[in-house]
This record gives C-alpha cells, structure tokens and sequence, in this order.
C-alpha cells in the first residue's frame, strides 16, 4: 500500500505497473525488505515472540536473476535470522 498525498491510500494494482515499466521496483523493493528486516530485529529486541513475516515480489523480480542476491544482501545487511 502507498498513502499518496492528494489521493489517499494507493493499492499495489494503482502503482505497481508504474514501477515496473520505470526500472524502479528493484531499487524499491530492496528498500522495502530491508526496512521490513529492520523492523523485524526491532521487534525481536522488544521481546516480541518470533513471527512469519512475508512481502510481496513482482512478477518482475522473479523473472530475473538477480532478486536472490537481493535478498541475500539484505539478510546480510540487516543480520537478520532468515530461519527465525
């Protein structure tokens, strides 16, 4: 979801496409995992019990060869437990 400033919150289907076609999902949904995987660490920090977290991929990403290493470089990056 994206809360856009003039038309409220946004679903995946009303932007998506954009970011595709732009070259920008990847960039993006690095961010989007990384900021994820941050949150994650800061909940289990709390004391928070482990839970399954998930997020979306586009169809995009999976075609290609490279969204493994991003999230390889994530989980590096955010010393997050992939197996938690």
């Amino acid at each position: 979801r994206w809360e856009h400033p003039e038309k409220g919150v946004l679903g995946p289907d009303q932007f998506l496409s954009i970011l595709e076609d732009s070259g920008l999902i990847r960039p993006i949904t690095q961010w989007v995992l990384h900021e994820a995987s941050k949150q994650y660490n800061e909940f289990r920090l709390a004391g928070f019990p482990k839970v399954r977290m998930s997020v979306n991929l586009s169809a995009v990403l999976l075609k290609g060869d490279s969204i493994l290493d991003v999230i390889i470089n994530v989980i590096e990056q955010t010393k997050v437990d992939p197996n938690a």
